[in-house]
């Protein structure tokens, strides 16, 4: 069984480091969109345009024991907040609830995850977003 890796995301030269606070996540016929803030006023807007194939939010990081290779890993990068992972577990849960539906999709899909001060947020989809950035 291939291990779960985990790697910094930088899609954007200036993106900052540490995103701390989930300022809006929105969800609808339009995709995903998620608007995040550091602490020096910079607003970063992640969008998913149109179909997502899958994505989950939850806000218990702080609560969650990171035993594992992922809570190692943020233990180590704890000023990064993006991040790709390959190898886990909710990829194959998500192929196994959809009768393998997505199969021949599978190595085009990537897992994104989102880490910040509360949330984590995990995006299955297969293909990179849009980014922007503005100082407020």
């Amino acid at each position: 069984m291939k291990e779960a890796k985990l790697t910094i995301w930088k899609p954007h030269n200036d993106i900052p480091q540490k995103l701390l606070d989930l300022h809006n996540i929105i969800w609808n016929e339009n995709g995903l969109q998620i608007e995040l803030m550091d602490n020096k006023e910079t607003h970063v807007t992640i969008i998913f345009e149109q179909f997502v194939i899958s994505h989950r939010v939850t806000r218990e990081r702080l609560m969650l024991k990171y035993q594992d290779m992922y809570g190692k890993f943020r233990e180590k990068n704890d000023s990064w907040s993006l991040f790709k992972m390959n190898g886990d577990d909710y990829d194959k849960w998500f192929r196994a609830q959809h009768y393998d539906l997505y199969a021949d999709m599978h190595k085009k899909i990537e897992h994104f995850v989102i880490v910040t001060e509360d949330e984590i947020i995990e995006i299955l989809n297969d293909y990179e977003p849009t980014i922007t950035m503005k100082t407020l």
